[in-house]
């Protein structure tokens, strides 16, 4: 069978468009992976962040615990005291495992503890909402100081 300029035409953007597929999926599979990457990497920092930020309030735990402690009020400092110890322990573990380990224990406890999982959720939703508000009440105020604007202006009241 001999083959026409048209069949070569053919076959040749054929080959075009596969090479052209080949590359496209490998771009993507570079992005992908570089993207992946740059999450993990990010998630790492988050994490040392997260650790450096429950030792220090751990350490303000501590300090609370140990206040009550010369003022005598046993059970109270003891309760902080634990706090302050499971808070230290948390940030130790948080600072040294993998992500993935972290999440892997996480999903373990919640499989174990499924009240607790959920109580837990629910209470560390509440003080992320809480922190939220309050950052974001913070940025507002800064931004009416900003334009010269007083609480007592604020909202169109004089």
């Amino acid at each position: 069978m001999a083959t026409t300029p048209r069949n070569d035409k053919q076959s040749e953007t054929g080959r075009t468009a596969q090479e052209t597929a080949d590359t496209m999926r490998s771009k993507a599979s570079e992005l992908g992976s570089e993207a992946k990457h740059e999450a993990g990497r990010k998630a790492e920092e988050a994490k040392h962040r997260t650790s450096e930020s429950l030792h220090s309030f751990a350490e303000a735990i501590r300090s609370a615990s140990d206040e009550l402690k010369k003022k005598d009020e046993g059970p109270a400092a003891r309760l902080l005291g634990e706090a302050a110890g499971g808070l230290e322990e948390l940030s130790g573990t948080l600072g040294k495992k993998r992500l993935e380990d972290i999440v892997d224990d996480v999903r373990d406890f919640g499989r174990r503890n499924p009240t607790a999982f959920v109580a837990g959720s629910v209470l560390v939703g509440m003080a992320l909402g809480r922190f939220a508000r309050t950052g974001l009440g913070d940025a507002m105020d800064s931004g009416h100081a900003s334009r010269g604007e007083t609480q007592g202006t604020r909202g169109g009241g004089r």
